[in-house]
């Protein structure tokens, strides 16, 4: 049987690193991705995946801008995402204004990501046929 995988971009190498570790602790393997067309083929390749993302949105991170609101509801059309943020944007999202996607913001409440990534595989796998 498959381990459920994360497909993880992460623009901070130390949380990058903890993230891996706090992923694989709970038996999921991760893939690290570096950019959204990255994260995109991850997708194709683990249709069942889970993707957390902090931003692909090269030095645009501080606002939720219109081209990068796009790009998170295509990607939520495939995929279950989770988006992961400190900026103050993250509060004054509407449910369902993403798309699927759900935030989980900084600093991180691990029992809320864990609890948030496991109902992401979940909905994957009830997604995909197998």
């Amino acid at each position: 049987m498959n381990r459920q995988r994360v497909l993880l971009l992460e623009n901070d190498g130390p949380t990058e690193s903890f993230l891996c570790d706090l992923f694989a602790d709970e038996g999921l393997d991760v893939t690290v991705c570096g950019s959204l067309a990255e994260l995109v083929a991850g997708v194709v390749q683990y249709p069942q995946a889970a993707v957390v993302s902090d931003s692909w949105a090269k030095g645009e991170y501080h606002t939720l801008t219109l081209r990068h609101r796009a790009e998170i509801v295509a990607l939520a059309r495939t995929a279950e995402v989770l988006l992961t943020t400190g900026r103050g944007w993250a509060r004054h999202i509407q449910k369902g204004e993403l798309g699927i996607a759900t935030i989980v913001e900084k600093p991180y409440d691990l029992n809320r990501l864990m609890i948030a990534v496991r109902t992401a595989l979940e909905h994957g796998r009830r997604g995909v046929a197998d």
